[in-house]
């Protein structure tokens, strides 16, 4: 079984579009455990964060707006 992190848009939800990219071809990042997904989103807040403490973005991005599920494919 592998999880996705998907975002919460105005018309729902939808994958993130977190891509990772092999041999030049970009595919849809899947995680092999929950706790994985859970790592690499909370590794995500924590750059954002960090990006607009610094001025380099202009809004926090909201856990909440996040959610780990199982993955189709």
């Amino acid at each position: 079984m592998k999880f996705k992190i998907e975002r919460e848009f105005v018309y729902g939800w939808d994958d993130a579009g977190w891509v990772d990219e092999i041999d030049g071809v970009q595919t849809p990042t899947r995680f092999n455990t929950y706790r994985e997904a859970e790592e690499a989103l909370c590794e995500h807040i924590d750059m954002v964060s960090e990006a607009v403490d610094s001025g380099d973005m202009a809004e926090y991005d909201d856990i909440s707006e996040y959610r780990i599920i199982e993955a189709s494919s």
